[in-house]
């Protein structure tokens, strides 16, 4: 598992975090997520800011999640909800999501 905690001096922007992320994960990449709030400017917006700033990067395929409420990331982490929307519940291939850990803020 590549070391994410060199992740932490990277700028908070779209284009420097996908980068810094493509850049640590190597060629091990099929799919990029990229989350941002729709907040109060809107899903458009939001879409159009993760397409302009991926445009620049060397993004295989990638695909915007663009909540526009309030979501819990944790949903993009269980498994079984996961294989239940992709229409294949009792599948067995591994995904090779990461463990979950609650932060202790």
């Amino acid at each position: 598992m590549p070391p994410f905690e060199q992740l932490r001096g990277v700028p908070k922007d779209v284009e420097s975090r996908v980068d810094a992320g493509l850049r640590l994960m190597g060629n091990q990449v099929d799919l990029v997520i990229v989350h941002r709030d729709a907040d109060n400017v809107g899903s458009a917006v939001r879409r159009e800011e993760i397409a302009d700033a991926l445009s620049k990067t060397d993004t295989p395929v990638w695909c915007p999640i663009i909540p526009v409420r309030m979501t819990e990331a944790w949903l993009l982490l269980d498994e079984i909800l996961i294989r239940q929307v992709a229409g294949n519940p009792r599948g067995k291939t591994n995904l090779g999501l990461p463990k979950f850990t609650r932060s202790r803020r």
